[in-house]
């Protein structure tokens, strides 16, 4: 019988605590990304999908690779969710 959800082992995030520390890091992540938008709000997606205008805008980041590389897993996670 597997023990209490905090104890749990997944294969691809181990125990829960590795969850919560992933949880903070997106939010770490995300508020960097807001922050080069310029804590404007987020668009709905389907209005966004259809704004040409902002694809000629172009704003300058730096990321580290770390970053990029926690934002490519959180890309490859939401495209597993759709």
């Amino acid at each position: 019988m597997p023990g209490p959800g905090s104890d749990s082992y997944d294969p691809e995030f181990g125990t829960a605590g590795t969850v919560y520390e992933l949880h903070a890091v997106l939010k770490q992540v995300y508020a960097d990304v807001s922050s080069a938008l310029d804590d404007q709000p987020p668009l709905p997606i389907f209005e966004l999908l259809r704004r040409d205008d902002l694809k000629e805008s172009e704003i300058t980041v730096q990321f580290s690779e770390w970053e990029l590389r926690i934002i490519r897993f959180a890309l490859e996670r939401a495209m597993d969710t759709i």
